[in-house]
């Protein structure tokens, strides 16, 4: 599944980290040497530096352990003294073009307390400038490579609530997304453990009975983040018409709505559509068929939340799909779905990618209802939007925190 998808690789994990010691678990000219051999085996055999497999590899140091009386600054210097002194990196550089690594690895737990998410922030940015000005005084202005930061979050029981956490989290995300120097960063982690309330879930399931619901909101709108500022494809994507003139329906559905219910309603405007029914029944959702460049790569997102009163989780659900040949059935096998998702007591955004196939494409808006209870599914906010050919991103087409 994962063959030829994964291509960022970071190597030994917080070298610095003392580990309950009293130094750092590994010195830096260790550091400096594995980072040297590692690179060497990958992207510097000569068997490799042509082949596109191991070329475009994109090899990250080891991530720095940070936090308030360390900003990995001091380690980072050492570790490029030790590399160009003994362990070959100036070679390496003349032989390769590069120092051994393509991108510097982070960890951030920096000001995790009740202290304002700007102050936790700003002690972000400061060990950023620090590492960064380590980082050009050897590399010299203009190298470009980017920090990967595989670790940052927060835990409820330091910041003293989870409406806190969820504010650091959105701050960061908003710092990182915004500040050039980031290629990626991952929230720590999916599920709490013992004595350590970082998830995004409680300790020992990933069931919907589990989620922290502001936590994990927050995190899937921001792990989707903001889409390019591209024409919206699909007409009426916010069903304020009242009508179903750009739109037809399929199985069994409500309609558009106007009222919130049980948590369910517009996420903007004053209608949605969805469904709010007693009772299972067939799915049902809207379609929405619009012109396309063959080709192109194809975004799909919407907005959704969902309520079930009984019935098993993900019973009642949302989906989204592409039909990137443009067609109508929602059966069939063309179509490109998203998992399908359950989001009680928050809107969250829901999206699907794929390669346009023909001149349209169809947009579908699919929702689930079971168990015997009340059941409301809300879509709202629906777009489209096409840019130049790519290949889809999976961690979009089919996210896997639901």
């Amino acid at each position: 599944h994962f063959k030829d998808r994964v291509r960022v690789y970071e190597s030994f994990n917080e070298p610095n980290d003392w580990a309950g010691g009293q130094s750092a678990q590994l010195p830096p000219d260790a550091f400096a040497r594995n980072m040297a051999r590692l690179y060497q085996a990958t992207k510097g055999d000569p068997t490799h530096r042509d082949d596109p497999a191991w070329r475009d590899l994109t090899i990250v140091s080891g991530p720095l352990f940070t936090h308030i009386f360390d900003n990995g600054a001091s380690f980072w210097q050492q570790t490029f003294e030790a590399g160009i002194e003994s362990q070959g990196w100036e070679e390496m550089k003349t032989d390769l073009g590069t120092y051994p690594y393509d991108g510097i690895g982070i960890h951030y737990y920096i000001k995790e307390g009740s202290e304002p998410a700007a102050e936790t922030v700003a002690a972000i940015k400061a060990s950023a400038d620090a590492m960064m000005a380590v980082t050009d005084s050897f590399e010299g202005e203009g190298h470009g490579k980017k920090f990967y930061c595989s670790e940052f979050g927060f835990r409820d029981d330091f910041t003293g609530s989870r409406d806190l956490t969820v504010e650091k989290m959105n701050a960061c995300f908003s710092f990182f997304r915004n500040d050039d120097r980031y290629a990626q960063a991952h929230w720590f982690s999916l599920t709490d453990f013992p004595g350590a309330l970082y998830g995004l879930y409680e300790f020992g399931s990933i069931a919907l009975s589990s989620r922290k619901t502001e936590t994990w909101c927050a995190y899937r709108t921001n792990a989707l983040g903001f889409l390019p500022n591209l024409p919206n494809k699909i007409q009426d994507g916010s069903f304020e018409s009242g009508t179903f003139d750009h739109w037809s329906t399929f199985g069994q559905t409500t309609g558009i709505l106007t009222s919130t219910q049980a948590g369910v309603g517009p996420t903007e405007g004053t209608r949605y559509f969805g469904l709010r029914r007693s009772g299972g029944g067939i799915p049902g959702g809207a379609f929405q068929q619009v012109p396309v460049s063959r080709g192109r790569l194809l975004t799909a997102r919407v907005m959704i939340s969902t309520f079930r009163e009984s019935g098993e989780e993900k019973s009642t659900a949302a989906q989204i799909g592409i039909d990137p040949k443009g067609g109508t059935d929602p059966e069939s096998e063309d179509i490109v779905w998203s998992r399908l998702l359950e989001s009680p007591d928050c809107s969250v955004p829901l999206q699907v990618q794929t390669t346009a196939k023909s001149g349209q494409a169809t947009v579908f808006l699919r929702h689930f209802q079971g168990g015997d209870g009340f059941n409301v599914v809300g879509f709202d906010e629906a777009l489209l939007i096409e840019q130049e050919g790519g290949e889809e991103a999976p961690h979009l087409s089919s996210f896997r925190v639901d």
